[in-house]
């Protein structure tokens, strides 16, 4: 095996990687957003309650 079949393996996985980060990343992103929004209503709802 020479050493562009390893740098050509190591960049394909590299990007499968990358990719595979960043999708989980925004997936991330969006339930935090999504569970803070609901955070943030539900408070309003109950904060006078601790208030």
């Amino acid at each position: 095996m020479d050493f562009q079949e390893i740098f050509k393996w190591i960049g394909s996985t590299w990007n499968w990687i990358t990719s595979t980060v960043g999708v989980i990343i925004s997936g991330i992103n969006n339930v935090v957003t999504t569970v803070s929004g609901w955070a943030s209503t539900v408070s309003s709802w109950f904060g006078g309650i601790g208030g």
